[in-house]
């Protein structure tokens, strides 16, 4: 019987392979909601389709850790469909790029990164690209306490679809010296 928080070998679509999931949701209609656990994705999958796992598959941790883009948060309390596919292009494996994550001090224990393009000629800095465009606003508090404010953005849009090369984030020359001010529109 399959049931929520069962950790289980489901099959995935796009590549007819199996992988570890975590079942997240209740039994609906012959259907659950599945997490893979080492890769982040969440699917539903008939519950005939999911298969226990060996013991030996529940000894290494998950890989897919839940995390938060530090120093910025969405306009109007959550992130629009457009900004979040916008961060997946740039931080899905499956596009193969190498990006560079770094874990910043953060007021939860949710681990807050910090994500730079680093695949153009100039860096782009998830968070400044965020606010650039208008789908997320600084989180001043948490700024002043890493010690970083921004550069002003020099680009004209007005969505998220790609994140702008000319959006950066910058270390205080003292981190008590400035207060951050959000991008004006």
């Amino acid at each position: 019987e399959v049931c929520q928080g069962m950790l289980v070998a489901a099959p995935f679509a796009g590549d007819g392979s199996w992988y570890r999931a975590r079942v997240e949701g209740p039994v609906e209609q012959g259907r659950v909601e599945v997490l893979y656990v080492d890769f982040g994705d969440r699917v539903s999958v008939r519950c005939e389709e999911l298969k226990p796992l060996r013991e030996d598959f529940l000894l290494l941790p998950a890989q897919a850790v839940c995390c938060q883009l530090s120093g910025v948060l969405p306009k109007g309390g959550e992130w629009s469909e457009e900004a979040v596919s916008a961060l997946a292009r740039v931080t899905l494996c499956s596009s193969w790029r190498v990006v560079m994550v770094k874990r910043v001090p953060g007021p939860t224990h949710t681990p807050h990164i910090r994500v730079v393009d680093t695949n153009t000629d100039q860096d782009v800095d998830a968070a400044q690209a965020f606010v650039c465009c208008g789908s997320g606003e600084w989180a001043v508090d948490l700024l002043q306490e890493q010690g970083l404010t921004h550069a002003t953005c020099k680009h004209e849009s007005d969505s998220p679809e790609h994140l702008h090369a000319n959006c950066t984030l910058q270390q205080c020359e003292n981190s008590q010296a400035s207060t951050p001010t959000p991008v004006s529109d």
